[in-house]
Order: C-alpha cells, then structure tokens, then sequence
C-alpha cells in the first residue's frame, strides 16, 4: 500500500469512528451540550453515558422509553422545544430508579417521568423511584412524575452536605397501595429540602410527601387528595429538624383519627432544634383527625386558616388562627380553596388561588417573607 493509500484509509478510520458516535453539537461557555433526538443521540441515557463534569444535556421534545444512569458532576438536563416524556414502561436502571443520579450538584428542568416499575411490591418497593438520588445536591424543576412507585427518594452520604430544591413541579399518583411508597420521599442525610409552586397530590397509599431532610423551607404549594387514596399522616416529618411551612394549600379526605402534619412520631435524630413554623396556610381536614402533634416541640402555628370538624380545637389550642366553614371556600372540587366569604379580620393571605405550574415571587402581604405562585 502506497502513502496515498494509507492516508486515504487513515481518513475513512476517522470519519467511521466519528460518524458512529454521537458528537457534542456546541459550547456554551461551562462546557459542551449534548442534544437528544433524531440528530444526535437518540436516547437521553447515551448522552448520560458520554456527559463529563459541567456539561449540558438538552433533550428534544418527544417519548423517550428509556432509563439512565447520570454520573458526571454539575450537569443541567434540560427538556427543549416542549416537555419531554421520559416513559420507562416498566423498564429500571441500576435496579432502582429511571434516572439514577450519581453526580453532584445536578439540575433535572422540564421532564415528564412515569412508569417506573420494577416488579416489587410493599416493603420491597420502598427504594425505587421515578428519579433516584445516590450523589449530593439535586434541584428539580418543572417536572410532571407520576404514576411510579415512588416519584422520588434519596440515598445519600452521611456528612456531606446535600441540599434539594423542587420548583413548580408536579408529583402524582406515585405509590403502590401499600404504604411504604409516596410521591416524594426525602430520606435522611438530605441537609436542607427547599420546595417552591409544587402541588403533590393523590398519593397511592402512601405520604404525599414524607420528610426525614434535617430542615425544609415549603412555601406557596398545594397538597391535595379530595378521594382519600393517601395515608391518613399526609404530609409526614417524622425525625423531627427545623422546618417551616408557610402560604401553602393542604386539603385531604381524612381517614378517621389521623394527623394531617404528624411530626416526631418516629425518633428526634435529627440535628437540633426541632421546632416548626406553621403559618400562613389553608388546612382543610375532612374528617375526625387533629391537623398537628405539634404539643412537644417549639413550635408557631399562627394565621392559618382552619376548615374541618376539629377546627375549633386546633385554634384554640394553637393560638391566631382563624377557623372557615367548608361551605364558604369557592369550589374545592376544582382545587380553588379560596375563602369566597372571609369573615371579618380574616387572615386572607392564606387563602390563594393555585395554578401550577406557574413562577414564585415574594409576598408583599406576608410577614414571614412567604411565597405564592
């Protein structure tokens, strides 16, 4: 073979080799961007499988029956041109999640995520879900995940600082019938859950959302479940820590004799203090249940508005709050738990309309520098 021909072969290795991997199609000054669709890579998981440190994966519109595993640290995954639909159809990566999530500092925006399901059932499906975090710091935004067996869960390192930021996203109908899985479950060794314009509603029999994060800062979301399909401790904070939770929605179908916000029922290992402000929200109890177990720890639970059948007792015992019959509320059917008729005096800035997913901004009317879509 000549030198000409060498050459020429040498050319066709090169452009073989480049042809049949997917390449970066740009830089946007942190590092390359990975497109996801019919030009580059056709599946969200190859891109996982070629993203380094601080790249940015953007994933075309479209149903992608894929899962993946994400190892590269301070990367952006990000929907374009509409939401993505991320449809594992039963399918699991690493044995647990749709996306795993083994890097740091991530930022998931913009992902339908849905059909997450291995098999199991009951205690055996209690660490599965649709986005499943083994690295430190997550941030979700606008994303709709539902019908998995849990929406999302942490395994996280002790001693590492690990925060979670959930933003005008919307969790559904996660959950087996059991108990053991619920739309959001943030585990321990989470520092510090931060949720803003999140409406979690329906959970299959389990929480709406349980909470073991040593702090969480909720404000301006909504918590629903109007047919009673989720366990009666609704909202769960069971390790105690910091938490404050303020201008959110919460309505639920009660069953008999449970608590709305239950709070220390399983240990106090969390870092102290463990204290909690409730102020500021709409909390309708259905049925004979008390709304909080608030008694034994530092707790403020004021300028709430209180609707259900032990709502006089709440008040009294909690202190500024303001107690509004059902029937007074605008259409709670819609999920529009605005107080149509305010009594005098009225606490009217925890009563919103909410219409997620939508933008949060500061509430001029709060006194806890509160939010509201």
């Amino acid at each position: 073979m000549n030198l000409i021909d060498r050459c020429n072969s040498f050319f066709w290795v090169v452009v073989t080799v480049l042809v049949a991997v997917p390449v970066d199609a740009a830089e946007d000054g942190r590092g390359p961007i990975h497109i996801v669709g019919k030009a580059f890579y056709q599946t969200p998981s190859q891109a996982f499988q070629h993203a380094k440190d601080g790249d940015r994966i953007e994933v075309q519109e479209g149903t992608y029956n894929d899962v993946g595993i994400l190892k590269a640290n301070n990367a952006t995954v990000v929907g374009v041109g509409g939401r993505p639909r991320i449809d594992g159809k039963g399918k699991i990566s690493d044995g647990r999640a749709i996306w795993m999530i083994y890097g740091n500092n991530t930022i998931l925006d913009n992902f339908e995520i849905l059909n997450e399901d291995n098999g199991k059932r009951g205690e055996a499906a209690w660490d599965q879900a649709a986005v499943y975090l083994r690295g430190n710091t997550l941030t979700m935004r606008n994303m709709f995940i539902h019908d998995n067996m849990q929406g999302f869960f942490n395994e996280t390192r002790a001693g590492n600082l690990c925060n979670l930021t959930v933003e005008n996203s919307i969790f559904e109908r996660n959950g087996d019938g059991g108990g053991h899985s619920h739309n959001l479950y943030v585990n321990h060794n989470i520092t510090k859950l931060t949720m803003r314009g999140v409406w979690s509603r329906d959970c299959k029999g389990g929480h709406i959302v349980k909470v073991r994060a040593h702090e969480s800062d909720i404000q301006g979301c909504l918590f629903t479940d109007l047919d009673g399909i989720s366990l009666g401790w609704f909202l769960d904070f069971p390790n105690g820590g910091n938490h404050k939770f303020v201008g959110n929605v919460v309505a639920r179908k009660t069953k008999d004799g449970d608590i709305l916000v239950p709070y220390g029922e399983d240990r106090f290992d969390n870092p102290a203090p463990h204290r909690m402000l409730i102020a500021q929200n709409t909390l309708i109890n259905d049925g004979d249940g008390h709304f909080f177990n608030v008694s034994h720890i530092t707790a403020e639970v004021k300028q709430n508005i209180f609707v259900g059948p032990n709502s006089n007792d709440e008040k009294n015992q909690v202190g500024n709050n303001q107690v509004v019959e059902k029937n007074k509320l605008k259409n709670p059917k819609e999920y529009d738990f605005r107080v149509g008729e305010p009594k005098p005096g009225a606490v009217r800035y925890a009563s919103f309309a909410f219409d997620p997913p939508g933008s949060v901004k500061n509430r001029a009317d709060s006194n806890y520098g509160g939010y509201a879509p």
